[in-house]
């Protein structure tokens, strides 16, 4: 069996809590078999750390754009996209940045937490794929 799901917001930072919300309510009604208990924290911190990412860095924080989040859980993995309108992440394993650094880390975390990772552009348009395996 497959979940499928997508969700768009507006490119702001008020915009992670109603994210948040809708994967807390997700996993509830998929239930632990496809969406683990103990998966839904690292899934939400690295959606709400892609969609950081597409905020500050894809659009500037101009909130005139939107990002896409698809979701899906099969039996042993769970598949996320975040999709924005940015050119593209240039290194997509950067090391984490210096313990008193204000930024950088949003990556590096995605990283540590997700099995797999992968940046394409396709028509102007940047899609951050993001796996988890359960």
């Amino acid at each position: 069996m497959t979940f499928y799901s997508k969700f768009s917001v507006a490119s702001q930072t008020g915009q992670l809590d109603k994210i948040r919300v809708w994967l807390d309510a997700t996993q509830s009604l998929v239930g632990n078999k496809l969406f683990p208990k103990n998966a839904l924290v690292p899934v939400k911190i690295s959606i709400v750390e892609a969609v950081n990412n597409a905020i500050f860095h894809a659009h500037d924080q101009c909130n005139k754009y939107q990002i896409d989040i698809s979701f899906s859980c099969e039996s042993k993995k769970i598949e996320i996209t975040v999709s924005d309108f940015g050119s593209g992440i240039d290194q997509l394993h950067p090391e984490m940045p210096d313990a008193m650094a204000l930024d950088g880390r949003g990556l590096s975390i995605i990283n540590n937490v997700m099995t797999h990772l992968e940046s394409i552009t396709i028509d102007d348009k940047h899609h951050l794929k993001m796996v988890y395996n359960i």
